[in-house]
């Protein structure tokens, strides 16, 4: 809900405040709580008793801001030499999720 949003963007601009303030491990801590929270969030997206009627919408935007996520958890993981793993964890989640997208889109078409 509202109390979300308002979590994950403080800690995607914690996050980002410390990466910009060289502490790498606490942007890592903030980005790994965030994604923590929209992981939550998607999973509960797909419960049958979520009601929530415009899923695909909702989860498209979810699914961005889990990307723009790995993004920052790669940035900040490059400058602690490990950035190659992490971006093709966030390629390896947009396929996984893509390909989830367009199973979802057939079964409307039927």
């Amino acid at each position: 809900g509202k109390k979300h949003t308002v979590l994950i963007s403080a800690m995607q601009n914690l996050g980002s405040a410390n990466f910009d303030a060289q502490n790498w491990e606490d942007a890592l801590n903030c980005f790994n709580h965030r994604l923590s929270i929209l992981k939550q969030i998607e999973k509960a997206q797909f419960e049958p008793h979520s009601g929530n009627k415009n899923k695909s919408m909702e989860v498209s935007r979810v699914d961005e801001e889990i990307c723009i996520t790995l993004q920052s958890i790669a940035r900040a993981h490059g400058k602690m030499g490990e950035m190659l793993n992490r971006y093709d964890e966030a390629l390896e989640y947009l396929y996984r999720q893509n390909r989830s997208q367009r199973r979802i889109s057939d079964m409307r078409t039927l």
